[in-house]
This record gives C-alpha cells, sequence and structure tokens, in this order.
C-alpha cells in the first residue's frame, strides 16, 4: 500500500469514527458523506489559511474539525448559505467534477 493509499484510508477511518454518530438536516445518518470529505482531504494536502486564493471557492478547516466549502468576502470567509466562518486554519483546493460520462451509442 502506498503512503497516499494509507493516508486516505485512515482519513476514511478517522471520519468514520468522528462523524458516525452525526446526522443531516433531515434527521438522517450521512456517515459516507464525511468519510468521502475526509478522502477528498486525504489525497491533498492542507495549506496554511494565509496563503488561500481570495477569488476563488476552498476546502477550509476550523479548529473545531470542520470542513466547509467556502469564499473570501470583504475581511472573512464565508460559507455559501453566507454564513460567516470562525477559526479557520487551513485550505486546500476543491477536488475536479466528476468526468461526465460518454452516452451509449447503440
Amino acid at each position: 500500500m502506498t503512503d497516499l493509499e494509507k493516508r486516505v484510508v485512515n482519513a476514511i477511518r478517522a471520519g468514520r469514527d468522528a462523524f458516525e454518530s452525526n446526522y443531516d438536516n433531515e434527521g438522517y445518518k450521512c456517515p459516507d458523506f464525511y468519510m468521502a470529505r475526509a478522502a477528498i482531504a486525504a489525497v491533498y494536502e492542507w495549506q496554511p489559511i494565509e496563503t488561500a486564493p481570495k477569488d476563488a471557492e476552498i476546502m477550509t478547516y476550523r479548529k473545531a474539525g470542520l470542513i466547509s466549502v467556502a469564499c473570501w468576502i470583504g475581511s472573512s470567509w464565508y460559507v455559501t448559505d453566507g454564513c460567516r466562518l470562525l477559526e479557520v486554519t487551513h485550505w486546500m483546493p476543491l477536488p475536479l467534477p466528476p468526468t461526465p460520462k460518454p452516452a451509449n451509442k447503440a
């Protein structure tokens, strides 16, 4: 197993352990969502927030251990619903979107 694979596996395990009791807004358990976010975080390296671009959406990490997609507005980081983020310490770029599969031709 490569170092990257080990990091992804460990991040998925940590995400599962840390978030298996969390619920989404509808009241359903959603550990897969958190495990996916942890796996993405393991692939990229977290950078100090001071180095973050202020002209793009990024993933942010806060002292509370929360990961959010955010953008810089004025003098603070905000999530897309308009809530200001506090104690942001690190950032990383968003992953690339999924590649569409070509349509099957008969």
